[in-house]
């Protein structure tokens, strides 16, 4: 963006100081008084030479106002480019579907990570947080302000890094009141019970907005998925829920207990509940299953949906207020040493 039209403006104005200044000079020259017997002091060589550099000092103090002139009038125009920015978000929307119980704290700040490296390989889908207990709570929402996600899952990391004691059950203070902070609001009633995965997977699934827009939707469900306590959705039925909501699932078993018996029991009741519905199931300790979960979202049919344009003014004033600053310089000086 540039303003043309102000430098013709500001010479011109410039011009008419300038007569103005010869003219009171020539009148002053007019009301000079003359002073006899000088002949002998003006002829002198001395004097001469004075003479030249006054009156070289006077040009080069006038050529200094030109240039100041001319390059305030250059940066005064404001030389400037203009740029429209059209970002493109893709039309997917991912919700990460977390686990907080007692059973699984220990693993879950390793879940958050493999989360957050999930998150680096998107561009432009939507994600949230989510956790749950016997009942859920929105770390985020929906949103594809990527520092913003990245910066909350690193206090979530740090919350659930809870460093726990197994013979003793001790836990610092520090750890748990970080816990309990970052918890809050997820374990509402303890005659409920914990880790209700059925009803923190809705909960999840609840989470998507833009119900009429044509988006894909994922869920990705990191849990042990033992249940403790009366949920009100088995978790067969929640993924149903999921299916009739065209909302894709991956399941992510976080074994507390790897080769018992029990865990493989209802990690093979989660993967058949996952896959049932064309879901993916992956063991979240599987150095595989990030990738696998971004190649699946990113695999699935979404349009590129246009934002609001964004206009960016760029000043290009270039080296103009250099030879402004060069030119205040030398009248300054001029003026100096010649005592104007």
């Amino acid at each position: 963006m540039v303003m043309p039209w102000l430098i013709p403006v500001v010479l011109g104005v410039a011009a008419l100081v300038g007569v103005v200044a010869w003219q009171r000079h020539a009148d002053k020259q007019q009301r000079s008084v003359k002073v006899a017997h000088t002949l002998s002091a003006r002829s002198s060589e001395l004097f001469r030479t004075r003479l030249r550099r006054y009156r070289a000092g006077i040009v080069t103090a006038l050529a200094c106002a030109a240039l100041v002139t001319l390059s305030s009038s250059v940066v005064a125009a404001r030389p400037s480019s203009e740029e429209v920015l059209q970002r493109d978000m893709a039309s997917r929307d991912i919700v990460l579907c977390l686990d907080i119980s007692g059973s699984v704290v220990q693993f879950d700040s390793q879940v958050v990570e493999a989360f957050s490296e999930i998150v680096d390989s998107f561009e432009g889908e939507r994600v949230a947080l989510v956790i749950f207990n016997s009942s859920a709570r929105t770390v985020f929402p929906l949103t594809d302000d990527y520092d913003m996600i990245q910066d909350q899952l690193e206090i979530a990391a740090t919350a659930l890094d809870v460093d726990i004691d197994l013979s003793t059950g001790y836990v610092s203070e520090k750890d748990l009141e970080e816990y309990k902070a970052f918890a809050e609001g997820t374990l509402v009633d303890n005659w409920l019970g914990s880790s209700l995965v059925g009803d923190g997977l809705v909960s999840c699934s609840r989470t998507f907005d833009y119900s009429t827009q044509d988006r894909s939707r994922t869920v990705i469900l990191a849990t042990d998925n033992i249940v403790e306590g009366s949920a009100i959705f088995e978790l067969e039925d929640a993924v149903e829920i999921l299916q009739d909501r065209k909302i894709r699932i991956n399941g992510l078993f976080i074994d507390p207990d790897p080769g018992s018996w029990l865990t493989e029991s209802y990690a093979e009741e989660m993967e058949e509940a996952v896959t049932s519905v064309g879901g993916n199931f992956f063991y979240a300790d599987d150095a595989d299953a990030g990738d696998q979960i971004v190649k699946d979202v990113q695999a699935q049919d979404a349009a590129d949906l246009e934002t609001d344009a964004e206009t960016i003014v760029s000043d290009h004033p270039g080296i103009w207020p250099v030879f402004a600053l060069i030119g205040v310089a030398g009248i300054i000086g001029l003026g100096w040493r010649l005592r104007l």
